[in-house]
This record gives C-alpha cells, sequence and structure tokens, in this order.
C-alpha cells in the first residue's frame, strides 16, 4: 500500500485500486486497469497537478498540489505507472 498527501488530498494505491480523498470534487477511485497514464503538469503559480487519465477518456482524477511536492508525486506516479497491465483498452461498441 503507498498512501501520499498531495497538497490536501490523500491518495492511496494498493496495487489494484487508486483513491483519492479531500475536500474537493476530485475525490474517487479507479481500478489499474481503467489507467492509461498518469501525467504530472503544471497548474498554475507555484502549483502543479497529477492527472490520473482513464482509458475512456473521461472521469480523470486530477489534483492540484504545491509545487513543492513535485519528487513526491513523481514517486507515486511511477508506483502507479509501473502497475498497469500491458492489455490495450477494451473495444467500444
Amino acid at each position: 500500500m503507498t498512501e501520499v498527501w498531495l497538497g490536501r488530498h490523500l491518495a492511496s494505491f494498493d496495487g489494484r485500486v487508486l483513491e483519492v480523498w479531500g475536500p474537493t470534487k476530485a475525490n474517487g477511485r479507479l481500478h489499474i486497469a481503467a489507467i492509461r497514464d498518469v501525467v504530472i503538469e503544471p497548474a498554475k503559480r507555484d502549483e502543479l497537478c497529477i492527472d490520473f487519465q482513464t482509458i475512456w477518456g473521461a472521469g480523470n482524477l486530477l489534483l492540484k498540489f504545491p509545487a513543492a511536492q513535485r519528487a513526491t508525486a513523481e514517486q507515486f506516479a511511477l508506483v502507479v505507472r509501473q502497475a498497469r497491465p500491458p492489455q490495450a483498452a477494451p473495444a467500444g461498441k
């Protein structure tokens, strides 16, 4: 189990399910098979965001956090990326 505080959110990953808790609408759960990528990008001044992108292109979890936490976020993103299955996304209708 890996848990980190990113800004005001607690992100937890058990190798199968990513869970996020916090005071904003960015709370949620994603199964590892639904995570296409994890991207860290600039937000506003002195902030970054971590974007847990889904295979559906919608329903992403996006968390803002202080830029000073970049190393923590990068390590967490690496743990999630390494757990992703090598399979392709399911075919559409």
